[in-house]
């Protein structure tokens, strides 16, 4: 039977990294055999005696006789100096196209741009005007874009679709009404027309009511209906007094 006893002591000098042994001491109880091998094998790792980069920057991996040091996953280097890999700026991220990269020691996150959702990796495109998150005037149509949405003010309404007030087609006189024979009236995002007194129609289109041929004069009976533009007279006849409306 072999029994092994090892003492290690270790002086720090003026680097972390650079240790000295002090002291080795065996202790055999039987020696080995000359065919007989005696392997010693210490974890620098373990020990905290490697010179890789820190923990977050480099892996230690122990190895018979030494160590290696690898930089980690977001990091290059020869893993005794590690540096952080900016994926953003190299392109090497795997954000969406509608995403902004944000480069992190050791990693990167990725946030979807305004008017997108989504974790970043993929991004969608937000309908703010199905969703109700649209700042549109209520007088207003809202139209989504990709990324975005705009606003229009209806017809009627003037102004950039967040805010709209209503037209007075009839005081810019840009209405269809007939400008002789008929009146407009401004309404909330439109106007009407109408004819006037003695005038039928549609109010773009006013043509004189004859009362006197439709009979729907007040003219007396001994008078005489006269049809004018509008409106219409009444004159008694020969022979009778009155104002036309009453003939004696």
């Amino acid at each position: 039977v072999i029994i092994v006893e090892l003492t290690i002591c270790l002086t720090l000098y003026t680097s972390p990294l650079e240790w000295k042994w002090n002291y080795l001491r065996w202790s055999l109880n039987s020696r080995p055999s000359a065919s007989e091998n005696l392997l010693l094998n210490v974890n620098e790792c373990a020990l905290n005696i490697d010179n890789c980069d820190a923990d977050v920057r480099a892996t230690c991996t122990n190895t018979p006789g030494s160590f290696t040091c690898a930089c980690n996953a977001g990091y290059s280097g020869n893993g005794i100096t590690c540096v952080d890999i900016n994926e953003c700026t190299l392109s090497i991220d795997n954000c969406d196209g509608q995403a902004a990269c944000v480069n992190t020691i050791g990693s990167f996150n990725c946030g979807c741009n305004v008017g997108y959702s989504g974790d970043g990796v993929t991004c969608i495109d937000i309908n703010e005007c199905d969703l109700n998150l649209d700042n549109c005037h209520l007088n207003a149509t809202c139209s989504n874009t990709i990324g975005s949405f705009f606003c229009t003010c209806r017809p009627g309404f003037s102004g950039n679709g967040v805010s709209c007030i209503d037209i007075d087609e009839c005081a810019l006189g840009t209405d269809q009404c007939d400008g002789v024979n008929g009146r407009c009236f401004n309404v909330k995002g439109s106007y009407t027309c109408t004819c006037n007194n003695g005038y039928r129609g549609d109010g773009r289109t006013c043509v004189d009511i004859d009362e006197c041929a439709e009979q729907i004069d007040n003219c007396d009976n001994n008078a005489q209906c006269t049809n004018l533009p509008g409106n219409f007279t009444c004159a008694c006849n020969a022979g009778f007094t009155g104002n036309g409306i009453s003939c004696l």
